[in-house]
């Protein structure tokens, strides 16, 4: 073979070689990443795997009597694999959560949790807690908003009362309770809702007219003239302070044009307030077999009137003296509430009746808090006002309370 076939021969092999690498070339001219995956990395996609935590059926608020047990229970999602979850108390003095308990779940989508709480932390009227739940491969750390857990009834009063109820207006809790659902005659503590339905109409500032109805009714205060007529606000305060039936039926006429739609807007009212063993027949507090409440339901009642400066300024007072428009006959009217004078109480509403019982409704302020102390049935007067000053340092003595 000549020189230069051998030349072209090794020329050819050497661009068919070149040929065959360059796959090769190529690809590590791209940019492949080829390591193995970080630490960093790892966590990220495991992370991104996990789901959110949820906690169904936790309720925002506990509340049983001190010689009973409050259990907490709810739903944990997910919770498998095993999920350990935590009950904790805040301590406001340290400023800190502590665990007072802990359960590790053991089902798969979700599981039931229930905790006690414990005795020793139910020795006070308030105690914040929380529920946390720790992070797993299949689910995120969790930490509930605090739930709080009030304890009624800390000390034994021997209250005369049939029923009664502490109610904090802040809060919405029960503080005291003694069988505050049972539903009992309001009497004269009716009157209150009377005073709202009055207000919301936007008729406080006008007029009535003496009617018929007014003349009517027991417990007469006014004893109107036929057309005679009274602003609005002067009966309230007849209403209110010493319980004047014929001021009730003459503004419920005013505002409804007669007893019966009246009684109609009462029951409206209680309704949007969120009374459930509430119902009225009448503006007063005549007895019927359809016209009740409780001491709760009076106490959520009072509490609610109270966000009117009108409600407030009229139970206030202790006198009041005015004048009817057009026949100018004078009047004074002095409340039968016996608690003016007491520091911290606002006012309220009184009720007396063969059916009732002695009964009051009225507001308290308290270490920055405002309460709704209510009774109902109590054997007389005086007796009343002794249950209501029991209540009233039983809130001095716990309303402040917490861990």
């Amino acid at each position: 073979m000549s020189k230069r076939v051998k030349m072209v021969s090794l020329f050819l092999c050497a661009v068919m070689l070149f040929a065959s690498l360059m796959p090769f070339y190529a690809y590590a001219d791209e940019e492949i990443d080829t390591t193995v995956p970080t630490t960093e990395s790892t966590t990220a996609s495991t992370t991104a795997a996990k789901k959110v935590t949820t906690l169904t059926g936790l309720k925002e608020y506990y509340n049983a009597n001190a010689d009973k047990a409050i259990e907490v229970s709810f739903w944990v999602a997910p919770a498998n694999p095993k999920r350990t979850v935590h009950l904790q108390t805040y301590n406001s003095s340290k400023k800190q959560w502590k665990e007072i308990n802990k359960v590790v779940t053991t089902q798969g989508n979700s599981a039931a949790v229930k905790f006690q709480i414990p005795a020793e932390y139910r020795k006070k009227t308030n105690c914040k807690f929380r529920v946390v739940v720790d992070e797993t491969t299949t689910g995120k750390y969790f930490a509930s908003k605090y739930f709080t857990v009030v304890t009624s009834n800390l000390e034994t009063l021997n209250l005369n009362a049939k029923t009664a109820c502490v109610y904090c207006v802040d809060t919405g809790q029960v503080l005291y309770d003694k069988k505050m659902n049972k539903r009992r005659h309001p009497a004269s503590t009716t009157k209150v809702t009377t005073a709202i339905c009055v207000i919301e109409s936007g008729k406080f500032y006008s007029n009535s007219k003496a009617v018929a109805a007014s003349r009517r009714p027991p417990a007469k205060v006014l004893n109107s003239r036929s057309g005679d007529i009274y602003r609005n606000r002067d009966l309230m305060h007849a209403m209110l302070l010493p319980s004047a039936n014929d001021a009730a039926v003459m503004l419920a006429w005013n505002v409804s044009g007669n007893g019966k739609k009246f009684a109609k807007l009462m029951n409206k009212t209680v309704k949007k307030i969120g009374l459930k063993n509430t119902h009225f027949t009448n503006s007063f507090g005549s007895p019927d077999k359809q016209h009740y409440t409780t001491a709760y339901d009076l106490s959520k009642t009072v509490a609610y009137a109270g966000q009117y400066k009108e409600f407030r300024q009229v139970v206030g007072a202790r006198r009041y003296s005015f004048k009817s428009v057009k026949y100018k006959r004078s009047y004074t009217v002095k409340a039968a509430d016996k608690l003016h004078g007491i520091k911290g109480h606002i006012g309220g509403k009184t009720g007396l009746s063969i059916q009732a019982g002695a009964c009051y409704t009225g507001l308290y302020k308290n270490g920055g808090k405002t309460y709704a102390v209510t009774v109902m049935g109590c054997k007389n007067k005086p007796i009343r006002w002794v249950d209501m000053k029991k209540l009233y340092k039983y809130i001095q003595t716990y309303g402040n309370q917490t861990y």
